[in-house]
């Protein structure tokens, strides 16, 4: 059977989006766009869907109740007092509808800005039908492991569900058998890149960097660079992070050093050909350039969404596609690049 993964997402009023359409690429999909243009809010959503439905229980599997379970899943992982406050608050729009494909499978609901949860229209929640989802927030979670545990079981914190269920796949127990192909295959470009071991102290609920010649150090004295891949070595290492996965990544580039660029969009690569469907987010020039050359050599499939408003005033955004980088229209990134270069090039021949 072929992994499964996402094909399209669909979106009426939406958060930011008035109507949208999005067809995935099986490989590597990248987000791009200025700042509250949306990128997060589609790793999101993306992100609960999936999860709603590997988490599903028995008591959630009726169609009122996985309606709530995902309810549950949207309204945690957006930190929003309800369901309706997703719905797009624009004067004359307040029914939002979304619809989320996989391979050979659907789930589509609706909602009211006025809504507590979710009404269902199709649904499937076939697991082997859905990619087991994994989302990297900005800020790397191995230095701050034990706390966090600690205070989410006391219900101390509110923070976006999706940093307890990476804290869950984090402290899973690693196997004791020996490392499968596709491991190894993930393992040795992240272990190249960290130059360093990640161990977890099960007793002590904390995470060390071990590296040659220094030795154990805790994790919270590691560069955080070097923690956000540790994080993707950890969940490798205990499986958490597979075959059939979907990888959801915000801003990877976010406290890594430039030089880490090229290797990232290396890693990135590597994870889609070992089936696992990844999806970031990103304003970084270089990792945008890399993912583009790296992808053609290899024909691996890519998929470029552009988020953009077409006047500064307007409240919904757009959203464009193309399989190359330079066949996108608007590019903020470039766009920025290119202007950086015309104000070098007009100093230096001023200057003259």
């Amino acid at each position: 059977m072929d992994s499964p993964y996402l094909k399209t997402l669909s979106l009426d009023n939406f958060t930011l989006f008035d109507k949208a359409q999005l067809d995935f690429s099986p490989g590597i999909n990248v987000f791009l766009g200025q700042n509250a243009s949306g990128k997060t809010h589609l790793l999101k959503l993306l992100y609960s869907v999936s999860r709603a439905v590997t988490t599903a229980k028995d008591l959630d599997t009726s169609k009122a109740g996985f309606a709530m379970h995902l309810s549950k899943r949207l309204i945690r992982n957006f930190q929003v007092e309800k369901i309706g406050r997703l719905a797009s608050r624009v004067h004359g729009h307040k029914h939002c509808n979304v619809e989320v494909k996989g391979e050979g499978a659907a789930i589509s609901f609706d909602f009211s800005t006025r809504d507590q949860e979710i009404a269902l229209g199709s649904w499937n929640i076939k697991r082997p039908q859905w990619p087991d989802p994994v989302y990297l927030p900005t800020k790397e979670i191995l230095s701050m492991f034990h706390g966090l545990v600690s205070a989410m079981a006391e219900n101390g914190l509110e923070l976006e569900e999706l940093y307890s269920d990476l804290a869950l796949k984090l402290g899973t127990r690693s196997g004791t058998g020996p490392k499968v192909e596709w491991q190894k295959n993930l393992m040795e470009p992240l272990e190249k890149m960290l130059k360093a071991a990640v161990i977890y102290d099960e007793k002590q609920q904390r995470f060390y960097i071990k590296q040659r010649g220094i030795g154990k150090l805790e994790a919270g004295l590691a560069a955080e660079g070097y923690r956000k891949i540790g994080m993707l070595l950890q969940l490798v290492a205990n499986r958490s992070l597979a075959e059939n996965s979907a990888l959801f990544w915000d801003e990877p580039e976010v406290n890594v050093n430039p030089s880490f660029a090229e290797p990232l969009a290396g890693l990135i690569r590597a994870f889609s050909e070992q089936k696992t469907q990844v999806f970031i987010a990103t304003h970084d020039y270089f990792v945008l350039k890399y993912l583009h050359l790296l992808a053609s050599e290899k024909n691996t499939p890519i998929q470029f969404f552009s988020l953009y408003r077409e006047k500064s005033t307007d409240k919904f955004v757009k959203v464009e596609a193309a399989r190359n980088l330079y066949e996108l229209e608007h590019n903020p990134v470039l766009e920025e690049f290119d202007k950086l270069y015309q104000s070098e090039l007009n100093n230096f021949y001023g200057k003259r």
